[in-house]
């Protein structure tokens, strides 16, 4: 299974846009364009998804759309709180057991639940800092899934790595 981790892009501070709670805090117009350019270079890259899951909440669900749209995925996006910043492992863990071990998954969502997800899947623990940036792009590959560390990291890159040479 091949796991794609990626975190929101720029998203309004807490006191502005006039969202009365964080899960509705929007992208900002540079996070959309930001977002645009980086669903860009995933294309070149040659990404693809089988499915996409996003938290629900809506800078995450704003994110996931750029991304599925730029990429060409076909699919439904599907919603999840387990992807919410305070999820936890376990739950994860269970939500991945519902995929076959041949699909690639996009996971959208926060920081530090994701950092938190890839070091557990890797060491087995969560004391492996993960510092995915906005926007920022982790791979991870596993054939198992387990509370074990039993998954490879393939790569993290960064919001710029991601958007370099892509015309605009």
């Amino acid at each position: 299974m091949e796991l794609y981790f990626l975190r929101h892009g720029i998203a309004a501070d807490r006191s502005e846009g006039g969202a009365s709670h964080d899960s509705e805090r929007a992208l900002t117009p540079a996070g959309i364009k930001q977002m645009k350019e980086i669903a860009k270079g995933m294309k070149r890259l040659g990404i693809s998804f089988d499915h996409v899951l996003s938290s629900p909440y809506l800078r995450a669900r704003q994110t996931a759309e750029i991304v599925a749209e730029g990429v060409g995925f076909k699919g439904k996006i599907a919603l999840s709180e387990i992807l919410t910043p305070t999820a936890d492992f376990k739950d994860f863990v269970g939500l991945l057991k519902n995929f076959e071990s041949d699909e690639n998954l996009l996971l959208v969502g926060h920081q530090p639940g994701l950092g938190s997800f890839i070091s557990g899947l890797i060491s087995g623990t969560d004391h492996i800092l993960i510092d995915l940036k906005k926007g920022g792009l982790c791979r991870v590959d596993t054939s198992e899934l387990g509370m074990a560390a039993l998954a490879e990291l393939e790569w993290l890159l960064g919001p710029e790595q991601l958007c370099l040479n892509n015309p605009s």
